[in-house]
């Protein structure tokens, strides 16, 4: 079984970097992340990467990108499963906020000492997340080709999980708006084949 997971196309908390998102799910698509769905269903369409079943996060951005990405490829019927499980990590208190206040520097001591699980007040660590990300995909038994739709720091750190990581390697991975990364599941065995590859010229938008 080969599951793709793809990042939400550009949103509209995506323009503003200097913004700590988490979850905020009522967050849209910008319009260069609508282009980027688009071309991200071109591109698979032309490939004949045809997914069976499509999971999404109850996001509003991740939704918006499932649906047009595989509008564009014919596949308007196909229905999109919700689960929480997908959703981007909780930052609690902290979403919204200028990450200039928030990380102060007894902030970054203590994320120092606690590694991948530090969390935000009412929030959730890195390996929460990776613990809930990994309890999905283990779930999942359905067979040939599943799309998964969710976002960068969850399926960092699903990866994270995956690999042992430490905080730094998972913060520091890269996982770019649009981008895909393919598990490959065979019986109880799960394989990563690639981590945030980009199938689109986001630079030619």
């Amino acid at each position: 079984m080969e599951l793709y997971l793809f990042r939400h196309a550009e949103s509209e908390m995506n323009i503003h970097p200097e913004l700590i998102t988490g979850r905020m799910n009522e967050i849209s698509l910008s319009d260069d992340g609508i282009d980027q769905a688009l071309k991200l269903g071109r591109y698979l369409s032309d490939n004949n990467i045809i997914p069976n079943i499509v999971y999404v996060s109850p996001a509003l951005r991740t939704i918006q990108t499932a649906r047009i990405a595989v509008d564009n490829m014919g596949l308007a019927n196909i229905d999109l499963v919700e689960d929480p499980r997908l959703q981007e990590m909780d930052q609690g208190k902290w979403s919204g906020r200028s990450r200039k206040e928030v990380y102060i520097e007894s902030v970054l001591h203590d994320m120092e000492v606690r590694g991948k699980y530090f969390k935000a007040p009412f929030g959730e660590s890195m390996h929460e997340v990776g613990e809930r990300m990994y309890d999905f995909i283990s779930s999942i038994n359905d067979t040939n080709r599943v799309f998964i739709f969710s976002h960068s720091m969850a399926i960092k750190c699903l990866v994270g999980f995956m690999r042992k990581s430490s905080r730094e390697e998972i913060y520091t991975s890269k996982v770019a708006n649009a981008s895909s990364t393919l598990l490959v599941k065979e019986n109880d065995s799960l394989m990563l084949v690639y981590v945030g590859k980009d199938f689109i010229d986001i630079s030619k938008l």
